[in-house]
């Protein structure tokens, strides 16, 4: 089986390397090998110039005699492997039908085959190869079971899809009742072939090769071209325009599974066991921009919920926003349900990727649910749509420090989808970015989606593959207020999206970080009436949203410990790093207070057991590692009765011990509700002890309760022995998810920041 076996001692080894032939020593050929082959060799005339070495392996370098230029074909094609089942027995166990077939489908797709062999197999079938002149194919029947498998390697630049019908045409011959074991599924339709199909790359590109194929790492590959397990992988559209490539697929996994609204489209009661298989579910459609995906129309309401709605919702009044990009009509449809939007600006260089939408995708550009919204959402008037590059519209029209056109400036600008990987990409470009920035109003915001989440074991941005992220955070860092990060995983990729919102002002934060039901409350004041639309399609009652609403707007404010992780792998180390834990080294000193009772279990009258101290029992005092004094004027102030080393965390209780007055309920107490005692002593307690939150945005009042109060305060730090966490860091960065992931201890946990002896006062840094 594997060949005959040799004396191992007669092979030469290193250590004793054969004799160089002689002169006129000559190559045999092994008997049945005709010696008439041409010889490739190191100076035979097949084997071209010798040439230097390159950067890349496939680099022909340059020719060593300099006659002439690297030509010739380079070590990459594609690689189309085909499965088809259900295909006629007789085809498949005929050795000369096979042959012609081989060579019907060589004609039609343009190739030259220079020898074809065929061989039966044990097990019934054929194996056959055909030797092509710049590749090969190979093909494998088993007529019993109706099935063949293809494969084609073609090396040179044009790519195999357009040989698939071909192959379909030559080898999918429909099997005649009778033959072949039956059906693969129960529902299978007996009258058609099934094919399955995966199209690869193969060999060594450089970079410059590599620009517009489809590999694994364009998600076109990934989610279409190369997956084998897929009942339908069918190509809807593709065309190359001035601007890009678009491609729009429809697909459906095996093994898939009915959809709640694929049950209620279907003819059998809901939960009906019948639905149990995938005859009942319904393909999607993605589209590819350059084979970079922009959604699937599975979830496609889901992802862009994520995208618009968190950001408008972080705007107390958002009137006019653009969108770089937006030609699928998704991000327009979210807008116009909000109430307060009168102008949004699309900007899409390509006319035709809307033309396709329109067309091929009119489910995302519907707007007939939007109360007061014309059907197709690109047609209402509200909506203006600029067929120019985004860049120069921006950069035209504004710069950092505001406009230098005539358009007016925007509430919200989305920039869509940015490659984190794809540093050459203009939107990354620091110009655009300041315009875009220069284009905001007083509480502007900018929204983008920025890639694929990090996982808690990533290096750090600008020593990854996403050093493009890295830069446009950087960049962003100086010239916003505030930057926010959240992700969401059920938004059709196979890892979380992240997205970024940077505003302008701080005022974002009141919104960001607001209760779930005050966003309900939002979202039921600000968005349009749901209009039922018969044909529309299937949505879970009469809501707007799928997928947004308070409770997933709370969840977005809890960012994931990963942006954490990888933020801190900055270099240097961001200060506020030190801090996202407490120090286990460092003393924790609180109010302690402790009272014991005991009973004693003997039958005596109560009142004897206190005829006098029991010398046997433990006597518990007060203890405390601070106490009040107050002065002649009746101050009181905060002492300490023992030494306290720096970096101990002090009266961790007491401060912590707090409530968070928004900014709004603090407004609705001091304007709205009516006289009351009690309304007005809170508001005078919370302006006496309270302080505005430095992490939780404008107006937002921290109160604080118990003992702590008491504590002296003073605006140097000079003059402070302890201080807030959030107060002693050289500064609150723009963008910090070491700050939002601990905001609330940043903001109320106190830390000694120099050594305090006993009897010293305690006196806290504002900041």
């Amino acid at each position: 089986m594997y060949g005959p076996l040799h004396d191992l001692g007669s092979l030469p080894f290193p250590d004793d390397p054969p004799p160089p032939p002689a002169a006129d020593d000559k190559w045999t050929f092994p008997s049945g090998v005709p010696a008439s082959l041409p010889v490739v060799g190191r100076d035979s005339d097949l084997a071209g110039p010798r040439r230097a070495f390159s950067d890349h392996v496939n680099g022909l370098g340059a020719p060593l005699d300099g006659s002439m230029e690297p030509t010739g074909p380079r070590p990459h094609g594609v690689h189309l492997v085909v499965d088809v089942r259900n295909v006629a027995s007789s085809f498949l166990s005929d050795e000369d039908f096979l042959g012609r077939a081989v060579d019907g489908f060589v004609i039609d797709a343009g190739l030259t085959l220079v020898s074809r062999h065929c061989r039966g197999v044990p097990a019934g079938g054929f194996s056959c190869v055909g030797v092509l002149s710049d590749s090969h194919l190979s093909l494998h029947t088993w007529p019993v079971a109706g099935v063949i498998s293809f494969d084609l390697v073609t090396f040179g630049e044009e790519p195999a899809l357009p040989i698939l019908p071909l192959v379909e045409k030559h080898f999918g011959i429909l099997r005649r009742a009778g033959e072949g074991r039956g059906k693969m599924y129960p529902d299978e339709d007996p009258t058609k072939v099934v094919t399955k199909w995966a199209h690869q790359l193969r060999g060594f590109r450089t970079k410059e090769e590599q620009k517009g194929v489809f590999d694994q790492e364009n998600e076109l590959a990934f989610w279409v071209l190369t997956p084998f397990d897929q009942e339908i992988k069918k190509e809807i559209f593709s065309i190359t325009t001035p601007h890009q490539r678009i491609d729009l697929w429809e697909n459906l996994w095996q093994e898939s599974t009915p959809s709640y609204y694929d049950m209620l489209r279907g003819p059998h009661p809901l939960g009906d066991k019948r639905y149990l298989n995938d005859k009942f579910v319904s393909s999607e459609r993605m589209v590819f921009l350059d084979g970079m995906a922009q959604g699937s129309t599975d979830t496609d309401r889901v992802l862009y919920e994520t995208m618009v709605q968190p950001v408008m919702f972080a705007h107390s009044n958002p009137r006019r926003v653009a969108i770089v990009g937006g030609g699928n009509g998704q991000i327009i449809g979210q807008l116009l349900k909000h109430k307060t939007v009168e102008t949004i600006v699309m900007i899409e260089k390509d006319e035709m990727l809307v033309e396709v939408v329109r067309k091929y995708l009119n489910s995302s550009c519907d707007c007939r649910n939007v109360e007061g919204a014309t059907p197709v959402c690109f047609d209402d008037p509200r909506v203006e749509t600029l067929h120019v590059d985004a860049v120069d519209f921006f950069t035209s029209n504004f710069d950092e420090k505001g406009t230098i056109g005539n358009v007016e400036k925007f509430d919200v600008v989305f920039v869509g989808v940015l490659n984190p990987k794809n540093s050459d990409d203009p939107l990354y470009g620091k110009e655009f970015l300041d315009a875009v920035v220069g284009s905001l109003t007083e509480h502007g915001l900018i929204s983008a989606q920025v890639g694929a989440a990090p996982m808690l074991h990533d290096p750090p941005d600008h020593r990854s593959m996403n050093m493009a992220r890295d830069g446009l955070f950087r960049h962003l860092e100086t010239r916003l207020k505030t930057m926010l990060v959240y992700e969401e995983s059920r938004a059709g990729w196979a890892e979380a999206r992240s997205f970024l919102i940077g505003c302008v002002s701080k005022a974002c934060k009141n919104h960001w970080y607001a209760k779930s039901d005050v966003v309900d409350a939002e979202i039921n004041k600000r968005i349009v009436n749901f209009v039922v639309v018969a044909d529309a399609d299937d949505i879970d009652g009469d809501m707007s949203f799928v997928h947004f609403d308070g409770g997933t707007q709370r969840g977005y404010g809890f960012i994931p410990k990963a942006w954490e992780n990888v933020y801190c792998r900055r270099e240097p180390e961001p200060e506020e790093c030190k801090y996202r834990q407490l120090d286990l080294d460092k003393e924790v000193v609180n109010w302690e207070a402790g009272f014991e009772v005991r009973r004693d279990t003997d039958p005596e009258p109560e009142e004897c057991k206190y005829r006098q101290l029991d010398l046997d029992k433990e006597v518990v005092n007060w203890e405390a590692g601070f106490e009040v004094r107050r002065d002649t004027d009746s101050q009181a102030s905060v002492y300490s009765t023992r030494n306290i080393g720096k970096g101990s965390y002090v009266m961790t209780e007491e401060f912590t011990s707090i409530l968070l007055v928004t900014a709004d309920v603090h407004k609705k107490l001091a304007n709205d509700t009516p006289s009351s005692a009690i309304a007005k002593d809170f508001l005078e307690y919370a302006d006496k002890y309270g302080r505005e939150s430095l992490t939780e945005g404008p107006g937002s009042r921290v109160v604080g309760l118990g003992p702590s109060i008491l504590t002296r305060k003073v605006g140097e730090r000079e003059s402070a022995n302890v201080a807030r966490i959030s107060t002693f860091l050289p500064y609150q960065p723009t963008y910090s998810p070491v700050f939002e992931r601990n905001r609330r201890m940043f903001d109320v946990l106190v830390v000694v920041i120099r050594d305090i002896v006993k009897g010293e006062e305690i006196i806290l840094y504002e900041g």
